[in-house]
């Protein structure tokens, strides 16, 4: 892309302000999962919706992603007890 062509992409890294990740200020920058992000890639383009469309890959192969697998928002036995980490201290002037 030459230098402020307006551009797209989509990223997994958690920072999207301009020229970030390609020096174009003119790319806007998305933010996805890890999985959003490889779906597609896989599909190579934006303009696609990799969970419900067929899509064709960069080298030809016709591809459609199942759904991920259910999984619970919490685990079943509950988070594991630990102990604080964090401790308040008062902070003082250095002398």
């Amino acid at each position: 892309m030459k230098k402020g062509e307006v551009n797209s992409i989509i990223s997994s890294y958690n920072r999207n302000f301009p020229a970030r990740n390609d020096g174009n200020e003119a790319t806007m920058s998305f933010i996805g999962s890890p999985e959003v992000v490889m779906a597609y890639a896989l599909a190579g383009r934006l303009d696609v919706n990799p969970f419900t469309e067929e899509f064709v890959a960069g080298n030809g192969v016709k591809l459609k992603l199942a759904p991920p697998p259910a999984v619970d928002d919490m685990p079943s036995q509950g988070f594991a007890e630990g102990k604080d980490t964090y401790i308040a201290r008062r902070l003082t002037a250095a002398r």
